[in-house]
């Protein structure tokens, strides 16, 4: 998943959404969506897959529509958004709950050296998140 779908997914998760975070996470997290609805418009099925998500940031399926979405109309090769979701995960990392929403979802590969926090994480034959087959 690309860093700005992770930034927007972990905000929500983070309860952004709900009022439950920081200022600067807050004003970061609506600076990303303004852009979005500046590049793509108001209507735009990124945008509809963001308020989806909104409404249920735990769901998979939702997640995996914005990922889709964002995939399409290309939205990791934008520096404006590129900048601005760095801006939002610095400020997800300043609360146990945005901390806590990050590490399911955030991967940092630099160089060839690739580190992974992420709920049920596991490193064999690809990275993978899901539980551990019994």
């Amino acid at each position: 998943m690309d860093p700005i779908t992770t930034a927007i997914i972990a905000a929500a998760c983070a309860g952004v959404t709900s009022g439950a975070a920081k200022e600067a996470t807050i004003d970061a997290y609506n600076a990303i969506k303004n852009v979005i609805k500046s590049k793509f418009g108001h209507e735009s099925k990124v945008l509809n897959a963001i308020t989806a998500l909104e409404e249920n940031p735990e769901s998979k399926g939702q997640q995996l529509v914005l990922s889709e979405q964002m995939k399409i109309v290309k939205a990791d090769r934008d520096p404006e958004l590129q900048t601005i979701a760095t801006q939002l995960i610095n400020a997800l990392k300043e609360t146990e709950a945005g901390r806590g929403a990050l590490a399911r979802y955030y991967v940092v590969a630099k160089d060839s050296q690739i580190g992974v926090i992420g709920d049920k994480a596991k490193i064999k034959n690809g990275i993978h998140f899901h539980e551990p087959k019994k």
